[in-house]
């Protein structure tokens, strides 16, 4: 979702310097590297295949923001993996970051994204999108919104799940669990799914308290 963020795993660079890309930290704990599979920065980012594709459907449930936007990034050169702001100092909110597969298509995918917002509820980024931060990914929002949808039909079915989100500020699918015994039932159920690495993050986050 759209919202200040403080991201450890992303570097913000200005307009005409080099491009950080995301590099995922194979040591970061809440990583769900245990795959059966070696987990390197050469790991593939794939598409969720075919099959599978087949096996949800097109997306038919109500417009929301991530569905919406993963329609914009399959017509959006250079891989759109979403958008953000990166926090300045204190609460002081910077600059608005577009991420891209590739970075090199960054003038292609602000013309587009420009085209795209109009009559949106994004129309009033429109005047940002030229002086925007490029952040390269690994995964466009596509993608991500794909593999989301086929891992929630799985995931969910797992007790002591607190929350999930396509978190584009660090180009992932994020899982909260209540405890460790949860994160290590979710971890199984996902070792038999084949998934490619640096997709999937799970984190200890306790059920939302309701008064």
């Amino acid at each position: 979702m759209l919202r200040p963020t403080v991201s450890l795993l992303l570097t913000s660079v200005l307009l005409g310097a080099c491009v950080e890309p995301i590099a995922p930290e194979a040591e970061d704990p809440t990583w769900a590297t245990t795959l059966d599979k070696a987990c390197d920065s050469s790991a593939a980012a794939t598409s969720l295949p075919k099959a599978k594709l087949e096996e949800i459907g097109p997306y038919r449930g109500h417009p929301y923001m991530d569905s919406q936007w993963a329609e914009i990034a399959r017509q959006v050169p250079g891989g759109w993996g979403g958008l953000y702001y990166e926090r300045a100092a204190g609460r002081q909110q910077g600059a608005l970051t577009i991420v891209l597969v590739d970075p090199t298509q960054r003038d292609r995918a602000v013309e587009a994204l420009s085209r795209l917002f109009r009559g949106t509820g994004w129309e009033r980024l429109i005047p940002e999108l030229p002086n925007a931060v490029v952040q390269q990914g690994r995964w466009d929002f596509a993608q991500l919104f794909d593999w989301y949808r086929y891992l929630n039909r799985h995931v969910w079915q797992e007790s002591g799940v607190t929350m999930s989100d396509i978190q584009e500020a660090k180009n992932r699918i994020e899982y909260g669990v209540a405890d460790e015994a949860a994160r290590a039932r979710l971890t199984r159920r996902l070792q038999g799914l084949n998934l490619p690495c640096f997709l999937v993050a799970i984190d200890i986050v306790p059920p939302a308290q309701t008064r």
